[in-house]
């Protein structure tokens, strides 16, 4: 079966083909195989010193002055993309900067979830405090405090 950007990256002419792969069949085979989808609307993510996606942390004026051209110790997640620029530059002024930062998105059907990523987190050494930004009067925070 091949799904793009799923279970392979390029078509071989002898493999089935799956174009309508549901929503749900994305985000299963993904974490059955320890594998994080962070959308599908996610609008950014950033980890230090090594890599940047979407419009994260803003112009490179910002990612310069935030220094987030190298790695700190703090573990960044969040719905809002817009915010979560203003939440990086805070940190880099309050703290030894990011290590990762993600913005989950809003989407109906999420990659992942807050909690997953704190969870995730959790396991990496690196991380030394973690930062959730969310609004107030949705899920997440109950998940998030049942999963820790």
């Amino acid at each position: 079966m091949f799904v793009v950007g799923v279970n392979e990256t390029t078509y071989k002419p002898n493999t089935d083909i799956v174009s309508n792969v549901s929503c749900t069949a994305c985000l299963l085979w993904p974490r059955s195989n320890n594998k994080v989808v962070i959308g599908p609307a996610t609008v950014d993510g950033i980890q230090g010193g090594a890599f940047k996606i979407g419009d994260t942390a803003g112009t490179i004026d910002n990612i310069i002055q935030c220094k987030l051209y190298r790695p700190g110790s703090v573990g960044f997640v969040s719905k809002s993309g817009g915010m979560s620029n203003e939440m990086y530059n805070t940190i880099a002024r309050v703290t030894d900067r990011i290590y990762e930062g993600i913005a989950v998105g809003g989407d109906v059907f999420p990659g992942s979830a807050i909690s997953d990523h704190v969870l995730r987190f959790n396991n990496i050494p690196q991380i030394k405090m973690i930062v959730v930004l969310r609004e107030l009067g949705g899920r997440d925070e109950y998940s998030l405090v049942e999963a820790i």
